[in-house]
């Protein structure tokens, strides 16, 4: 029984989270692409159904091959060329992703290999995604982006492409409803950023086109939303020199010490790439925020330098990067881990998506703030926002610590 309640694939209270599927199909959603689940349809539905809250007001071009039973027996990837073929013809995307679930995982399909026999036969890019269905959003999100910029956005740029910088000018990386919610939170961030003096570029990947990512060269510093941008971020900065910062948007003294160190990174005066923590007052209460890393980093932020909080610990169920954490923090959990933290009374107050409020001890203030790749549609109207006042308006206006009977 231990070895499952540590296990973090096991799921006895959350639903489960959102696969690295419609990670990658969430990043390429907007950009004019034919995106094709290759699976019965199952993961197809999922992602549409509860993964994706812009698919009922869009026309994304979405489809599945709906592997069936003698296609999965004898491998005629033949059956799976030739529809992709058709459903090109008729749709005409600017790109092909050919999206991987567990089906093809189990039978070894090379997706690759059907990629290039298409981009040859289409003359289209084509992006095979190996997503398998086993692994979280988080990691089906990178692996877009990474190939999104390296064989569409960027192919055939030389290394370290010269390409006119714009001063004071960002790209946000790693942007996707499944941590971000809505556009509304995007435009909070661009907001905050040239309230700062900053100019947003593009948006990896909402709000922005290919034609307009096509621009993201001329940034002169990238911005990381999500730590599914991180990678993006890592190979811009090698590629072509743009340097990269995490985001710390989060409340209001946390941004411009962003901004600043923003400045440094682009004048190479520093090689941190997220702000120093400044020591808050004891005695200022401990919190405890569970969500992305890079979003839970800039909530740490605020909750220190806006709140007072003297201690915040930051953890996760999705991907975690041990040399930009704390001392300290719990780091990547579990879900019977989770519901430990949450209903321990160690912390005064607990900033979590709202599936796990009913779990929080009665003495400790639990500010609900959505993950949509955790709690799914059931939060796909919820408006909170996580950046600038709009998340001290989420820390003000919660509810105290609940009641016992």
């Amino acid at each position: 029984m231990r070895d499952i309640e540590k296990s973090d694939r096991f799921h006895a209270v959350l639903p489960t989270f959102a696969g690295d599927y419609s990670g990658a199909c969430s990043a390429l959603f907007e950009l004019d692409g034919t995106l094709i689940f290759h699976d019965p349809a199952g993961c197809t539905g999922n992602f549409v159904a509860y993964d994706e809250p812009r698919a009922y007001d869009s026309h994304a071009r979405i489809f599945t091959s709906a592997l069936d039973d003698m296609q999965a027996l004898f491998g005629k990837d033949d059956l799976l060329v030739h529809a992709v073929e058709r459903t090109q013809e008729a749709v005409g995307g600017r790109f092909i992703a050919l999206v991987g679930s567990p089906n093809p995982m189990v039978l070894g399909t090379d997706l690759q290999a059907i990629g290039r026999e298409l981009e040859r036969k289409l003359g289209v890019p084509v992006l095979a995604v190996d997503t398998t269905g086993t692994r979280y959003y988080d990691v089906g999100v990178e692996m877009a982006l990474l190939q999104l910029a390296r064989d569409v956005v960027f192919a055939g740029c030389g290394f370290e492409a010269d390409a006119a910088r714009a001063a004071r000018s960002v790209n946000l990386l790693g942007a996707t409803p499944l941590d971000l919610q809505g556009q509304s939170n995007i435009e909070a961030a661009s907001s905050l950023l040239e309230s700062a003096g900053w100019d947003v570029e593009t948006c990896w990947c909402m709000g922005s086109d290919l034609d307009e990512l096509a621009q993201a060269l001329r940034a002169s510093c990238n911005v990381v939303v999500s730590s599914s941008g991180l990678k993006l971020a890592r190979w811009m900065e090698r590629r072509f020199g743009i340097p990269y910062a995490w985001a710390s948007l989060s409340g209001e003294m946390p941004v411009q010490a962003f901004s600043n160190l923003m400045e440094m990174r682009i004048e190479g005066e520093t090689e941190a790439s997220r702000i120093s923590l400044e020591t808050a007052p004891d005695g200022g209460g401990k919190a405890l925020v569970i969500g992305e890393q890079v979003m839970a980093e800039g909530m740490r932020q605020s909750l220190m330098s806006d709140e007072g909080c003297a201690r915040v610990d930051i953890a996760t169920f999705f991907g975690w990067d041990a040399a930009d954490a704390l001392p300290g923090d719990p780091g990547h959990i579990s879900e019977f881990r989770a519901l430990e933290l949450v209903s321990s009374g160690a912390y005064d107050m607990v900033v979590a998506d709202g599936l796990l409020e009913e779990f929080a001890h009665p003495d400790t203030r639990f500010i609900p703030m959505p993950h949509l790749a955790v709690s799914s549609r059931l939060s796909w109207e919820d408006d909170a926002c996580p950046y600038g006042r709009g998340f001290l308006r989420a820390l003000h206006g919660s509810r105290p610590g609940r009641q016992t009977a």
